[in-house]
């Protein structure tokens, strides 16, 4: 995704906060950087975020930089003050599907749940970005043992659209692995002369229910 310019989205960014994409030869640091901020990316899905053969064989691929056919774009929030990285989301895309998501997103310490500031920042550049790149589905999955992503996707304007019982696997205390629900959060970018909804006699008495009280009941 090097056709992305991250100056586009500059103004997106909280005050004091630059853009800047990931590159290879700082991702070993960047990883010891991730298991300060979140000690429990050693279990589950975003454990991968912990491997630098993640890296580099899928992220770069063995390049220094993302190319225009990679699918994950890293990006990096870098304090302007002092050069610091006080965050990260990896945008991957799906050119097959036309969709967009978000795998993982960190902060330190002192940005998260700040739903003004730079916690926010992840669910709108994955919206803004998407449409750039020509996606017509924002989508991410998010645990549901803290409240703050949700509260998060709400405020970007992404919809629940689902509960995934036992999706993941979390690290809830030392040696406490236990697996827990997450939430799908949706943004649907394309046109409504895109869209195909599924005529009711092909749905079960339950999937009507559901896509109902999801979909109908808001419009």
């Amino acid at each position: 995704m090097n056709y992305i310019d991250l100056k586009h989205f500059q103004h997106l960014a909280p005050k004091g906060i630059l853009l800047r994409k990931l590159k290879l030869s700082e991702s070993s640091e960047f990883i010891e950087q991730l298991k300060i901020w979140y000690p429990q990316f050693v279990v589950g899905s975003e454990s991968r975020f912990a491997d630098i053969k993640f890296y580099k064989e899928i992220i770069f691929n063995g390049n220094e930089e993302t190319s225009l056919e990679s699918r994950f774009l890293p990006i990096l929030y870098i304090d302007s003050s002092n050069q610091e990285v006080v965050g990260c989301i990896f945008i991957e895309k799906d050119d097959n599907a036309l969709t967009v998501t978000c795998p993982m997103a960190a902060f330190s310490m002192n940005f998260r749940n700040n739903l003004s500031g730079l916690a926010i920042l992840g669910p709108i550049l994955l919206i803004e970005i998407g449409r750039k790149i020509g996606a017509e589905l924002a989508y991410y999955i998010s645990t549901l043992i803290s409240v703050a992503n949700q509260k998060l996707a709400e405020k970007a304007g992404y919809d629940l659209v689902g509960i995934i019982p036992a999706f993941d696997r979390d690290l809830l205390a030392p040696g406490v692995i236990k697996r827990s629900p997450e939430a799908i959060y949706a943004k649907v970018l394309a046109g409504k002369d895109k869209i195909q909804n599924p005529p009711l006699h092909d749905m079960t008495k339950k999937t009507q229910k559901l896509w109902n009280f999801l979909f109908t009941s808001s419009e």
